[in-house]
C-alpha cells in the first residue's frame, strides 16, 4: 500500500485541506459503556500510520511494516494482560446494534473502513509498543483482511466492510510470520491472541504516506471468557499465596 506521490500532488492535497477546513482528529479507544474488559481502537488512517517496510525474504515487499509513528503510539495504545484476545472489525452503525450503551458521541469516533485514494480497505496492523523504537521489529499481527480467491469488494468504505463481514474473516488475524504475504485460509486461521504478559499493543494503518488518507478502522478488543476467568482465578491464588507468607 506504499504510495508514491508527486510533491505537486502533496501541496494540492495541502491546499484543498485548507480550503475546506479538513481537519485531521487522532486515533481514540473507547472503554466506558462496553461489557466488562472490552475496548474499541478507532485507528484513523490519516494520522495513524507506519515509518516503513519490508519483505523479510517473502518476495511481497509489504509483507512487514514497521515503526508505528508517534500518533499511534499516543492515541491507539492499551494495556492488555496475559490472556486469550479476540481482535474483531466494527462500523459504527453494527456497534449501535451490537452495544446500545454507547454514546453517539462514541460512535462517532469510529469508522467502517479507510482509503489511500483508492480502493477501500479494512487492513490494520498490531504492534508491540517496543516497535517504535525497535525499527527491527515488526507487527505481531495484521487483521482487516481476506484469503486470496474471497469475494471483497473495495469500492467504498460500506461494500468494504459489509464484504468483510460477509466473507466471515472479520475476526481473523494473520501473524507475522507470515505476514501479509500469506494468501491462503490457513494464513488467516488464527483468530484470537494469547499474550504471555502484560503488553502494551498499539495499533496502525500498513501506510507510510498518510497525507491524502480519509477514514479508517475500529477495532474491538475482547478477552476470551475463560481465559478471562482463568487469569483471575490465578491472580487470587497469586495473593492468597503472598498473604501466607506475611
Amino acid at each position: 500500500m506504499l504510495k508514491t506521490k508527486s510533491f505537486g500532488a502533496i501541496l494540492g492535497f495541502a491546499a484543498f485541506s485548507l480550503l475546506t477546513g479538513t481537519v485531521s482528529r487522532a486515533g481514540t479507544i473507547i472503554t466506558t459503556n462496553l461489557p466488562a474488559g472490552t475496548q474499541i481502537v478507532n485507528v484513523n488512517a490519516t494520522t495513524d500510520g507506519c515509518g516503513s517496510f519490508g519483505s523479510g525474504g517473502t518476495g511481497d515487499p509489504q509483507s512487514y511494516w514497521f515503526q508505528p509513528n508517534a500518533s499511534a503510539a499516543a492515541t491507539t495504545a492499551i494495556i492488555l494482560a496475559p490472556v486469550t484476545y479476540k481482535f474483531r472489525i466494527i462500523s459504527p452503525s453494527d456497534a449501535a446494534t451490537q452495544f446500545p450503551s454507547l454514546t453517539t458521541t462514541q460512535r462517532n469516533q469510529m469508522f467502517s473502513a479507510w482509503t489511500f485514494n483508492t480502493p477501500w480497505v479494512t487492513n490494520y496492523m498490531a504492534f508491540r509498543s517496543t516497535a517504535v523504537t525497535n525499527s527491527s521489529e515488526s507487527q505481531i499481527f495484521d487483521g482487516g483482511a481476506v484469503p486470496t480467491g474471497v469475494s471483497y469488494d473495495t469500492t467504498n468504505a460500506t461494500t468494504a466492510y459489509n464484504s468483510l463481514i460477509a466473507s466471515g474473516y472479520d475476526d481473523n488475524i494473520r501473524l507475522a510470520p507470515p505476514g501479509r504475504s500469506g494468501t491462503t485460509a490457513a494464513d488467516f486461521a488464527s483468530q484470537n491472541f494469547t499474550f504471555a504478559t502484560t503488553t502494551t499493543v498499539l495499533f496502525a494503518v500498513p501506510d507510510n504516506g498518510l497525507f491524502d488518507n480519509q477514514g479508517g478502522v475500529s477495532i474491538v478488543v475482547t478477552p476470551e471468557p475463560g481465559s478471562l476467568s482463568l487469569a483471575a482465578a490465578s491472580a487470587s491464588l497469586l495473593l492468597l499465596r503472598r498473604r501466607r507468607r506475611c
